[in-house]
């Protein structure tokens, strides 16, 4: 379910990536950035002005923490 998520929503400007869960504080999706958009915050906050909607930080989250909203 989450590959087919990423894949409709991939560099769709009209989603936000947001936190929501139980993070573990590992930060693999602020490493997967390209684009620096996430701070290490527990949980992680996207700064979505930066944010290109590549969905790396999305595939990176061990948890699925990281939800695309609509």
């Amino acid at each position: 379910m989450k590959s087919k998520e990423v894949e409709k929503f991939r560099y769709d400007k009209t989603v936000y990536v947001v936190a929501v869960g139980n993070c573990g504080t590992c930060y693999y999706c602020v490493n997967a950035c390209p684009e620096n958009a996430l701070r290490e915050w527990n949980p992680p906050t996207v700064d979505n002005s930066l944010c290109t909607r590549c969905m790396k930080c999305v595939e990176a989250c061990p948890r699925n923490v990281l939800k695309i909203i609509r």
